[in-house]
């Protein structure tokens, strides 16, 4: 078997304990930074070991596009996740299972997004949002070119099963099944009250048309790419290709432990005040901030951001760190329970 182990970097000590347990297989390997990594050098491979964190997997993933090599996640933090299966420490194991062929494929669904100036791959959410904050963002939904709804919010995600708890359940969506055939729309911050969750089948087409906001609107992809929308509208449907993850053989899966964890962090985050849920979603999409950044991103007033950091940090969900270059300044990002559920 031809296997691809792709790292974030090669520090020494991390590198080591892969060679060994590789040089010990029966696998025909290479180890590659994601920097090196490109979509023909693995053109051969059988499958493809991811070695990082969730984001290390999503940006290897963004390379691939349309590729469904399988790919195996190994956290390098100790945690595992619905990407990372199971983590460095158990290297070893999951290699043999590997080399042995005693290991699970898992097909997980995935989202194609196209527009005038994109077309990307998406295993969690296709957000659209201004780039400043709290301003409006309009469109119109269609589905199969039906029209249903024309809504003025802050933004409009559209997510798998596996992304609805994600972004998407920290704006109110719904925990989708992981097996559900379906996709999920979800208006972030409606003006119309009655706005919820709209969930279609897998087979439809979403359009997302006449797209205005006062300021430049954004297209997220699972968080890591990141585009101006320079058109007025753009299609998701289901790709031709699922993704496929490799999961190790174990006597009980741990899937109820962690929908339990999303259902209570859900609540957690409905719970919060307006200010509270603003700062918690552009530390989400945009990552570390200072107070000032985050002032001149949500436009609130700085009491107001200092009130919301505070309750975000007196729930665990946002951390308060000193800032490297300049230990008088103060970043907050979000705490890595959090990050973990994301």
């Amino acid at each position: 078997m031809r296997v691809s182990v792709i790292i974030p970097s090669k520090p020494m000590q991390i590198v080591s304990i892969l060679e060994r347990v590789l040089k010990d297989s029966e696998l025909n390997y290479d180890v590659l930074t994601i920097k090196e990594l490109n979509v023909n050098r693995l053109s051969d491979r059988d499958a493809v070991i991811v070695v990082g964190r969730d984001r290390d997997l999503l940006l290897i993933h963004q390379v691939l596009k349309e590729n469904d090599i399988p790919i195996l996640g190994v956290s390098i933090g100790g945690e595992t996740s619905f990407l990372m299966d199971t983590h460095i420490e158990n290297f070893r194991r999951a290699v043999e299972y590997l080399a042995h062929g005693n290991i699970i494929v898992e097909e997980i669904t995935r989202i194609q997004v196209e527009s005038d100036e994109m077309d990307a791959f998406a295993i969690n959410e296709v957000a659209i949002f201004p780039r400043r904050s709290a301003s409006l963002l309009e469109y119109a939904l269609f589905i199969n070119d039906e029209f249903v709804w024309r809504d003025h919010c802050d933004g409009v995600i559209i997510a798998t099963p596996m992304g609805s708890t994600a972004y998407a359940l920290s704006a109110g969506g719904a925990i989708i099944a992981p097996k559900a055939r379906v996709l999920e729309i979800v208006s972030v911050n409606s003006i119309d009250p009655s706005r919820r969750p709209f969930v279609v089948p897998d087979e439809s087409e979403i359009s997302i048309r006449e797209i205005n906001s006062k300021y430049t609107i954004e297209i997220i992809v699972d968080g890591i790419v990141r585009e101006p929308l320079k058109s007025d509208y753009l299609t998701i449907r289901v790709a031709k290709k699922p993704m496929k993850l490799l999961r190790l053989p174990r006597k009980e899966r741990i899937y109820d432990e962690r929908i339990l964890k999303k259902m209570r962090l859900g609540e957690e985050i409905l719970s919060l005040p307006p200010s509270a849920k603003l700062v918690l979603k552009v530390l989400e999409y945009e990552g570390p901030m200072t107070q000032k950044d985050l002032v001149e991103k949500t436009m609130l007033p700085h009491r107001t951001v200092r009130y919301a950091l505070s309750i975000l940090i007196s729930r665990g969900l946002v951390r308060e760190d000193l800032l490297n270059r300049d230990a008088r300044v103060k970043i907050y990002r979000l705490s890595q329970s959090l990050r973990r559920e994301k």
